[in-house]
């Protein structure tokens, strides 16, 4: 059931709307990177602050890629789908969101630079790095953005100043 999902192109933003509490939505670039730095300005517009968005990387289909996601009530992770299992995986210590003051909170705006070099995965929000890992799971892939709200209530998250560097 896709209902109350949405991924549109508005004012030149790509814009994503979601209702489904723990379904995320994405969109994709349809390119294929193998290491690749993303940057995004997203915004929050509406919707709960217990929500999760930002930048896809490495994605091969909707069960292989990682997900570099903040929240607006302040977390953050690195997470990874992969086949073998139903549930997201989440790359942060004790295998869950962590908090970082430097994510701006409720209807703000976060800059998201999500990193993929070789097995590297790190994550800087609004300048200052929050997060690294290694994982050699996923090799190479599409790139994209995508949201999640956690709790009941449509979240829609304003993603803009899209940019791409190959390492």
């Amino acid at each position: 059931d896709n209902s109350g999902l949405a991924a549109e192109i508005l004012d030149g933003a790509m814009l994503i709307t979601t209702s489904q509490a723990g379904k995320i939505t994405w969109s994709n670039a349809e390119r294929d990177y193998t290491n690749v730095i993303i940057n995004v300005t997203a915004r929050q517009i509406t919707g709960p602050n217990n929500n999760a968005y930002g930048v896809i990387c490495r994605y091969r289909d909707e069960q292989n890629f990682y997900l570099f996601l903040v929240s607006g009530d302040g977390y953050y992770t690195i997470g990874k789908y992969e086949a073998s299992s139903p549930q997201i995986q989440y790359l942060t210590p004790n295998e869950e969101f962590g908090y970082s003051d430097v994510i701006n909170q409720g209807v703000a705006t976060n800059e998201i630079r999500a990193a993929c070099v070789g097995n590297e995965l790190s994550l800087a929000v609004n300048g200052i790095p929050v997060f690294a890992t290694t994982d050699g799971t996923h090799t190479r892939g599409d790139i994209g953005v995508g949201a999640s709200t956690l709790e009941p209530g449509t979240a829609q998250i304003r993603f803009d100043d899209f940019s791409v560097l190959e390492p």
